[in-house]
C-alpha cells in the first residue's frame, strides 16, 4: 500500500508543500560541451575523443547528470569541425565507496580518457584522488569535473588544500542546494513562499547573485579552459535559456530511451 501511494503521489503538487526541482541535466550538458570541446587539444590524434563518467548509484537523479552530460558532448559531436567524442561510463553502486570511485576512474583514465565529469558524491573523492595520483606520481595530465560545490575551491584554501587536486579540477557542475534552502526559508519568514507550487531551478536561475545551476567560472576555469569553449559553453547556455536547445531529463525518461542515448557514445 505505502509503495502504490508514494507511485500516485510521484508528480502531483499539495497545497501545504512547496517543493523544488533542481535541473541539474542542464548544468551536466554544459560540462559535456566542455569536455568534447576541450579534447580537440587533449586529443589531437585519433578518430575519436575519449571523455568519461563516473555516478554513484544508477538512480534518477544520478542519470539526469549522465543523460545531462551525454547530450552535451552529443551536442559537440554535431558540430562543424570536432571529432567524435565516445565516453566511458562507470557507476559505483553507491555514494560513500571512495575507493571503488577511484578504481573505476583509474580504469577510464588508463584506457585513455583524458577528462571525466564525476556525479557520486563521497565516492567521486576517490576519482579526484585518482587523477591527482596519475599526476604526482606519474605526472599524466589528465582532468576532471566535479559536482554540486565548486571542487576547486575546496582544494585551494584552508584546511583541505590541496594543489595537485586543485589543479586537476577544471570546473564543477554546481547544484546549490544551499542557495535554494536560504531563498525558501527567507520567502517562508516573508509569508511569501509559494506553497502548493514546484520551483523549477535551472540555467539562469540566480539567488543572491550567484547560480543554482551551471558551471563554477572561477579564476581557474578562466586560465585553462581556452577562450573559444568558453565562449561556446556561454552561447550554450544563451541557447538553454531561450528554448533552443531542451535539455532532456531522465525524470520521466525510459530506460529503453537512456541507454540509447548512452550506447549512441559508448566506446566500442
Amino acid at each position: 500500500m505505502h509503495r502504490r501511494r508514494r507511485k500516485e503521489a510521484k508528480g502531483r503538487t499539495f497545497a501545504n508543500v512547496y517543493s523544488i526541482r533542481f535541473k541539474q541535466n542542464e548544468g551536466a550538458f554544459l560540462a559535456g560541451v566542455l569536455a568534447a570541446a576541450w579534447l580537440e587539444t587533449l586529443q589531437a590524434d585519433g578518430t575519436f575523443k575519449k571523455a568519461g563518467f563516473v555516478g554513484g548509484l544508477k538512480s534518477d537523479i544520478i542519470k539526469d547528470f549522465a543523460v545531462g552530460y551525454y547530450q552535451g558532448i552529443q551536442y559537440v559531436n554535431s558540430l562543424e569541425g570536432y571529432r567524435p567524442t565516445k565516453v566511458y561510463s562507470s557507476y559505483v553502486g553507491g555514494f560513500t565507496d571512495s575507493a571503488t570511485g577511484k578504481a573505476l576512474a583509474l580504469n577510464q583514465y588508463n584506457s585513455g580518457a583524458s577528462i571525466l565529469f564525476q556525479a557520486a558524491s563521497q565516492s567521486g573523492l576517490g576519482c579526484i584522488d585518482a587523477v591527482s595520483e596519475l599526476y604526482k606520481t606519474r605526472g599524466i595530465e589528465k582532468y576532471i569535473i566535479g559536482v554540486d560545490s565548486d571542487q576547486h575551491q575546496y582544494f585551494s584554501t584552508g584546511d583541505t588544500s590541496d594543489p595537485d587536486k586543485a589543479s586537476r579540477i577544471v570546473t564543477s557542475v554546481l547544484k546549490r542546494v544551499d542557495l535554494a534552502l536560504y531563498e525558501a526559508i527567507l520567502k517562508f519568514h516573508n509569508n511569501t513562499l509559494a506553497f502548493g507550487s514546484v520551483d523549477e531551478m535551472g540555467i539562469g536561475r540566480i539567488i543572491e547573485g550567484q547560480n543554482v545551476i551551471g558551471l563554477a567560472k572561477n579564476e581557474y576555469y578562466e586560465e585553462i579552459i581556452p577562450e573559444s569553449i568558453r565562449n561556446l559553453i556561454t552561447s550554450a547556455e544563451e541557447k538553454i535559456l531561450s528554448g533552443e536547445i531542451v535539455v532532456k531529463s531522465a525524470y520521466g525518461m525510459s530506460l529503453s530511451e537512456f541507454n540509447e542515448i548512452e550506447d549512441d557514445l559508448k566506446v566500442s
